[in-house]
């Protein structure tokens, strides 16, 4: 696990930062985003300056078996990115580019007024194929524990239950704020990312409640070798739903950019 333990905690810190970089300024940026740009990447220096003691200090003072030295490196990474880039990373894109910030409330505003929840993106056949993976996976996951394996490891189903049944619902429901004409290309990139973000939680939902069943199996059937998947698996995961939310994050932006053009035209 050395190469987790050293790489994936540095990608997660740099990402905010480095994803910032490849966002052009724009016509209307702010005059202060040169210095929060400077604060993000302060930062995220300080933040791989803080990863870096305290994994030393692990590898130093520690057994090879506490529960710090695979637990830190994620817990770690997790928690600083999301950190860096609520903190410090959306504050200098918004400078950047006024596409990153939510569309504010125009005395005058249109919105889309059809019942979208009665047209989901993700067909009715998925979601029946995906209760039915489901229902599978709950019954190997209580099974696993009544030979042996913990009782957390029920936890995995909600992935399902909270990511694809919750999260890709709310994603339906999402305001979608419209300019007074009611621009088409706008309406249609809304209608975009409503289909990509149902989707991937869809995915999202679906893949980790696979996953967490899978290691439950594997508790029981060969459990060094759980530990390993558990491992592979949370950070393959966890990669998915950073990419995943990036390329949401970017989509909104460009559908934000947008109004905020066809609202200082009009």
């Amino acid at each position: 696990m050395i190469w987790f333990q050293r790489l994936f905690p540095v990608f997660m810190v740099l990402w905010p930062a480095a994803f910032s970089v490849f966002v052009e300024p724009h016509r209307d940026a702010d005059a202060r985003a040169p210095v929060l740009a400077r604060r993000l990447w302060l930062a995220t220096l300080a933040a791989l300056l803080v990863h870096a003691g305290v994994q030393a200090w692990i590898e130093a003072a520690l057994p090879p078996q506490h529960w710090l030295r695979s637990g830190w490196p994620t817990a770690y990474a997790v928690s600083a990115s999301m950190i860096l880039w609520f903190g410090f990373g959306v504050p200098a894109l918004v400078a950047r580019d006024p596409g990153w910030r939510a569309p504010r409330a125009a005395p005058e505003r249109s919105a889309a007024l059809a019942p979208r929840h009665l047209h989901h993106p993700v067909p009715r056949a998925a979601w029946v194929a995906g209760w039915i993976v489901f229902a599978l996976c709950a019954g190997a996951s209580l099974w696993a524990v009544l030979a042996g394996a913990h009782a957390a490891i029920l936890l995995g189903l909600a992935w399902w239950v909270f990511m694809a049944g919750f999260g890709a619902r709310r994603t339906v429901l999402e305001a979608e704020p419209l300019d007074r004409e009611g621009t088409p290309e706008l309406a249609r990139q809304y209608a975009a990312l409503r289909a990509f973000k149902a989707w991937c939680f869809y995915a999202l939902g679906l893949a980790g409640t696979v996953c967490f069943s899978a290691v439950a199996l594997l508790t029981v059937a060969h459990p060094p070798l759980a530990g390993w998947a558990g491992a592979a698996l949370g950070t393959t995961l966890g990669l998915f739903g950073a990419v995943f939310g990036t390329l949401a994050s970017v989509r909104r932006a460009r559908a934000n950019r947008l109004l905020h053009e066809r609202t200082r035209e009009a």
